[in-house]
């Protein structure tokens, strides 16, 4: 259970609180009333709260642009040990963690490879030649194959 303060008063967002402090602890353990604990439930609290204004503008029920935000910066936390700690030294702040896409989340080996997989298909788009097009008078397109 969070600590006092922490309490929504909405069930389902309380548990967003749950599920983003699990991944910041990388523990299902309940945590004992220290300073440290109570850091965790703060930013849990708070990229929740950030998530709800940024995804749920102001409408009472939850949106799936809100769930799915949740889930996927949980995720991302889960899998980017280096983002978790990041966020746990307030070098990312609450507020800018919330706004960041999967891109901007993802490990930095997998950031290296989309790009070598992204230039290794502007290689090869550019290296093969295009076949010659003909164009019959109705307006259609005919390649050759050979």
């Amino acid at each position: 259970m969070p600590p006092y303060g922490y309490e929504t008063e909405n069930i389902s967002r309380d548990r967003s609180v749950k599920l983003i402090r699990k991944a910041l602890t990388c523990s299902d353990a309940p945590l004992a009333d220290t300073d440290e604990d109570l850091v965790i439930w703060w930013i849990s609290g708070t990229i929740e709260i950030c998530l709800f204004r940024a995804f749920n503008k102001g409408r009472q029920q939850l949106t799936e642009e809100y769930k799915h935000a949740v889930m996927t910066r949980v995720l991302n936390i889960n899998t980017n040990p280096d983002l978790r700690k990041k966020i746990l030294l307030r070098q990312i702040d609450p507020e800018e963690f919330s706004r960041m896409t999967s891109e901007q989340m993802c490990t930095e080996a997998k950031k290296e490879h989309d790009q070598q997989l992204k230039q290794e298909l502007l290689f090869s788009a550019f290296a093969s030649p295009l076949p010659k097009c003909v164009r019959y008078e109705n307006g259609d397109l005919y390649a050759p194959t050979s």
